[in-house]
């Protein structure tokens, strides 16, 4: 899949594509039993459609004209009886149709959101979350629209057509033809719409996408735009889009309308034509043309035209279905994952050694961010990762726990290359806490399990009252409080503590730290660093820390430099090294801070 088409929205494919609408039809295989009784129920209401104005005829030209009203009671008793059947089978099809829909929808809205899950971060890099919700929401209730009311309703308008055309020439050839005069004039106006629409969805389709970027990044940042009073220039921006997304939507009503107003038109003229021939045909001593199927005809002409508008509306959702399936399955066919083993390794309990070999590593479409990087760390061993911004520690991270591929080298785990471990059994050797921790709306419990129903609840709470948050968790109601999106409510101190409480219950046999305290206070630091020495003792820890401060009792340190290992050794040792990188990083930052101090 061409990124570019998938940024930009702009899909040119055409309004029908068979091998789109084989796709979408697959998904009907499983309720192959609710699409054959569709089917009948389908074909019933067709066959009633075209009995009553036949039936009508009958009434006319019998009862009505013979004066017979126990024949005129016992016909009108059956066209009532016909009007009751549609109405029985239409709100059967209709229930039926919206079931079917809404259990399709569900399936292909979960193998999108299972996809999704699968992909890798580097994907997450490229596409914003706006256009991937526009797929699982907006793009899905699409084809909802088509599956539920689109396909069944135009196999039903199909065959109504085609019964009307089979019973008008079948029941008078010449009146039949006299009506389909008009044909022409409609077929014009079909292929002009087909195209004025085909254009206009389109461009509505690019709008919604646009929208719904537009949303989710201000709302996303709006702590950045009402610090920075953008409140206005985020308005105007989003008022020009939704300004075009109304202006192109009022162009598709006006079409649409204007079709409809032709249809009608084109109806009129038709039954117009048919009392015309009729009327002169009755007039020439056609004994043939009775009033009864003049009556008929202009019933079947009226109901000849109804289907095809709805067909018109039918063909915006099929626009919109192959504009949404075109991008859901440019979705669903992105492979952007790290490959599986194909005979992984087991791997029960690791000790916790990590080895790199040689190891490089870029991003898609950027230059190397590591760079023959090599080291051991042993079991047991706190390494702290230092470096300026950029240096490339934590993608030393990310590529141990496999969120991007390595382009050339090895990353082991206890001996065994890490890409022949299944990526599931790899990352549950392994707790990542980051800088900014994240916590999903539920309870505080489910928050700390995170779905691992093995971890019992004695787990749970040992580990927070370790981190010392255990008290804090009681004064807000317990293990059973509810948590707000992304943790709204809780300090960053409180989400951190509930970050290492998280970790430490899982029992990771290497623990990740990425600036875990970086964006706290001093006091609720020394809290963490508590909780960082129980979290941290016995397993095999990798730390990135700015504050060299707090990494002077690891074991060992690591210091990068554009991508490059280029010290390792002790604090102690390291400093001893007064030309060193880190010598560097440790005076500038206690400057720093004695400057701080004296203003």
């Amino acid at each position: 899949m061409a990124a570019e088409s998938f940024q930009d929205e702009e899909i040119h494919q055409k309004a029908y594509d068979p091998r789109l609408m084989g796709r979408l039809l697959a998904y009907l295989k499983p309720y192959r039993g609710r699409v054959a009784f569709l089917v009948l129920v389908t074909l019933a209401l067709t066959a009633a459609h075209l009995f009553l104005p036949y039936l009508l005829k009958k009434v006319i030209d019998g009862p009505v004209r013979a004066k017979d009203s126990a024949g005129l009671i016992r016909l009108g008793g059956a066209y009532l009886g016909g009007l009751v059947a549609i109405a029985l089978l239409q709100w059967v099809l209709s229930y039926a149709m919206t079931g079917l829909g809404l259990r399709i929808t569900r399936d292909l809205r979960m193998q999108v959101f299972s996809h999704l899950q699968r992909l890798s971060l580097s994907f997450y890099d490229r596409h914003p979350v706006g256009r991937l919700m526009t797929r699982v929401m907006g793009d899905v209730d699409a084809l909802n629209d088509l599956l539920s009311s689109g396909i069944v309703a135009a196999l039903s308008d199909v065959c109504l057509l085609a019964g009307i055309l089979a019973v008008m020439l079948a029941m008078h050839a010449p009146l039949a033809l006299a009506v389909f005069s008009v044909t022409p004039l409609l077929l014009v106006c079909i292929l002009v719409f087909r195209r004025s629409a085909t254009r206009l969805y389109r461009q509505i389709r690019l709008r919604v996408s646009r929208l719904n970027v537009a949303m989710q990044e201000n709302i996303t940042g709006m702590r950045v735009v009402q610090l920075f009073h953008r409140e206005e220039r985020s308005f105007r921006d989003f008022d020009a889009i939704n300004a075009e997304h109304a202006q192109w939507w009022r162009k598709a009503i006006a079409n649409h309308n204007s079709f409809q107003v032709l249809l009608q038109f084109l109806q009129v003229m038709a039954v117009a034509a048919l009392w015309g021939y009729g009327g002169w045909r009755c007039l020439g001593g056609d004994l043939t043309v009775t009033v009864g199927l003049l009556m008929a005809f202009t019933r079947y002409t009226q109901i000849f035209f109804r289907p095809i508008l709805d067909l018109s509306e039918k063909y915006n959702i099929l626009l919109a279905a192959m504009a949404s399936s075109e991008r859901i399955f440019q979705l669903l066919d992105t492979e952007d994952v790290i490959p599986e083993p194909a005979s992984p390794k087991p791997l029960a309990r690791a000790r916790g050694g990590v080895a790199f070999e040689g190891v490089w590593m870029s991003y898609r479409g950027g230059g190397d961010v590591l760079k023959n990087v090599s080291f051991r760390v042993e079991p047991g061993e706190r390494v702290a990762l230092v470096g300026h911004t950029g240096a490339g520690k934590t993608s030393v991270l990310s590529s141990l726990y496999r969120f991007y591929p390595i382009r050339q080298g090895r990353i082991l785990l206890d001996g065994i290359p890490t890409d022949e471990l299944a990526t599931g059994a790899l990352r549950s050797q392994m707790a990542l806490v980051l800088q900014d921790p994240f916590l999903f709306s539920g309870t505080l419990a489910e928050n700390l399990r995170l779905g691992r129903t093995d971890i019992p609840d004695e787990r749970i709470e040992a580990a927070c009252r370790a981190v010392q948050i255990h008290d804090f968790i009681l004064s807000r109601g317990g293990y059973g409080a509810e948590v707000q999106e992304r943790g709204g409510g809780f300090s960053e101190g409180e989400r951190q503590l509930l970050s290492f409480a998280r970790a430490l219950a899982f029992d990771p046999a290497i623990l990740l730290l990425d600036e875990a305290t970086a964006n706290v206070d001093t006091q609720t630091e020394a809290r963490l660093q508590e909780a960082l020495h129980t979290i941290m003792k016995g397993r095999t820890s990798l730390v990135i820390a700015h504050r060299l401060s707090t990494i002077r009792d690891v074991d060992r340190i690591l210091v990068f430099h554009h991508g490059e290992l280029r010290e390792e050794g002790s604090h102690q040792a390291l400093l001893a090294k007064k030309d060193g990188l880190y010598a560097k990083l440790h005076d500038l930052q206690f400057e720093k801070r004695r400057q701080a101090r004296a203003v």
